[in-house]
């Protein structure tokens, strides 16, 4: 998928195409599924790790706690589902 993305995004930028009521360049949509092509692929890599350490017997990757990160956003969702 990202080969495809990166391929299509350069021939945008080849052929420079605009986009038909605003003349905007369409290269800036396009670098969008690039982005998001590579971000899935991270995302799939580390679901794969974290799942094949699990079929290992090993914990699941765990997020850092701290006060500021998605620790806090998890305690707030658990006393929400309390009430």
């Amino acid at each position: 998928m990202v080969n495809w993305a990166v391929h299509y995004f350069q021939w945008s930028m080849k052929s420079w195409e605009r986009s038909p009521a605003l003349m905007i360049p369409m290269v800036y949509a396009q670098f969008s599924l690039v982005v998001s092509s590579v971000l899935m692929c991270f995302y799939f890599f580390v679901e794969f790790l974290d799942n094949t350490r699990q079929a290992m017997g090993k914990p699941p990757f765990a997020l850092p706690d701290d006060d500021f990160g998605f620790a806090c956003l998890a305690a707030s969702n658990d006393q929400k589902e309390a009430k």
